[in-house]
């Protein structure tokens, strides 16, 4: 039971939660148009779903969050499942407002587990745990990228189709319910104790008296507290820019250029790339050795050089395959046979998984750095702050899925990437 209430071990739950349903569905979006033959469908559900996050990580998270605790994972847990269906449905009806409603519906959902993911990351280690706690999640909520795509490409290992097939669907949706399920098994957060004897959070009698008003103050606390902390402001365009390039790297790469089953083996180690890169990063920013300056400043240094150096390979990929946003001919698409041009595009993606997750666990530690320096460590009240933090990567998000969906040309989606990222390093530094 001591283990149980760990915050190691409730750590590696929410992990085995995000395994499930965000891990899953990332992989099916990981594919490429959602796996389906028309990208617009999935591009336009996931601005909604983007759109949908915004005012949810401000508004409705949190809010559920201080009323339901961690039950409110298992509640937006749900809204996985419905999404997943409506993305098998649209191969039999071609219902383009469900997959629509449905993306909005996971908006809400999806922020409803990442506020509840937050504030156990932030809240439930020790400070000199933190990065540890990081990287554990991050390898077990890639692990779902990971294998998902495993079981994605033996489904489809022998289909010539150009979408994936009904049984990747309905797996992938009966383990999402089994994911937010999971989820019930979670204790409490005033159960969870550390190992001096410090429980993670008391139980206030007023606590949940929480009226509509509070929740706005709240809110409006957040951009406070935000736009007033100049280092923090400087971050927006980091937190901004990490999830605006995955609509590039899904859709204008790994959709345009591969068949469906070697698609399913690039997102195998897309997502491998990315747990990879967790722990090699989170080692060298929670490295004793190094002040947490220095440690900042080598981190920022590496993700500039690195990243450069990968958006030029795709520089470089994109001018050969075209610049339109087309992709590849449906005979011409690569395949894991096809030899050197495929190995060469493999490489790439591998880079990209590598680049992305340094992205994030470096925003993510810096965000995590700023809130324990300003902030106390109780956990509905980070609920709150983990919004500030998730409304601009939503906001990055949607806006990349809107280009992709707005059929801008490849190249100029390549480029608006890079000059995002580009613009972001200044404020990174400081």
């Amino acid at each position: 039971m001591k283990v149980y209430s760990r915050p190691m071990t409730q750590v590696a739950m929410v992990g085995f939660v995000a395994f499930c349903l965000p891990g899953l569905y990332n992989t099916i979006t990981g594919m490429g148009a959602a796996g389906m033959v028309d990208p617009s469908v999935a591009a336009n559900a996931n601005v909604a779903l983007y759109v949908a996050g915004i005012f949810s990580s401000l508004f409705i998270a949190p809010l559920t969050f201080k009323y339901l605790g961690n039950y409110s994972m298992f509640v937006g847990g749900l809204t996985y499942p419905l999404y997943m269906g409506s993305l098998w449905a649209y191969g039999h009806i071609q219902s383009r407002g469900f997959c629509i409603a449905a993306g909005a519906l996971l908006g809400i959902g999806a922020q409803m587990f990442w506020i509840c993911q937050g504030s156990i990351m932030i809240s439930y280690p020790v400070e000199a745990e933190k990065g540890k706690a990081i990287a554990i999640f991050w390898v077990i909520f890639n692990l779902g990228g990971f294998l998902g795509s495993i079981i994605s490409f033996g489904i489809n290992f022998n289909s010539t189709a150009g979408k994936v097939s009904d049984s990747t669907y309905i797996a992938f949706t009966i383990l999402m319910i089994v994911g937010a399920c999971f989820a019930l098994l979670m204790l409490p957060r005033h159960k969870v104790v550390r190992k001096d004897g410090s429980r993670v959070a008391i139980v206030h009698k007023d606590e949940k008296n929480i009226s509509l008003k509070s929740l706005f103050v709240d809110a409006l606390a957040i951009f406070k507290a935000g736009f007033a902390n100049p280092k923090l402001l400087a971050l927006i365009p980091f937190f901004y820019s990490s999830n605006f390039v995955y609509s590039y790297q899904f859709d204008a790469v790994n959709g345009a250029l591969f068949n469906v089953r070697t698609r399913g083996l690039n997102g195998a180690l897309y997502w491998g790339s990315q747990m990879l890169g967790s722990v090699i990063f989170s080692r060298l920013l929670d490295s004793k050795r190094l002040s947490r300056r220095t440690r900042a400043i080598a981190g920022v240094s590496t993700l500039f050089v690195f990243f450069n150096i990968v958006w030029i390979g795709a520089l470089i990929s994109q001018l050969q395959y075209g610049i339109y946003s087309t992709g590849l001919p449906a005979e011409d698409r690569l395949d894991l046979t096809s030899g050197p041009h495929y190995g060469g595009e493999l490489v790439l993606y591998i880079c990209f998984g590598l680049a992305d997750s340094m992205w994030y666990v470096y925003a993510l530690q810096t965000f995590i750095y700023w809130v324990l320096g300003t902030l106390s460590n109780e956990p509905a009240t980070l609920g709150v702050y983990t919004g500030f933090f998730k409304a601009f990567q939503n906001a990055g998000a949607a806006s990349g899925w809107k280009v992709d969906a707005s059929h801008v040309p490849y190249l100029h989606f390549l480029i608006a990437c890079w000059v995002l990222i580009f613009i972001s390093f200044p404020g990174a530094y400081w």
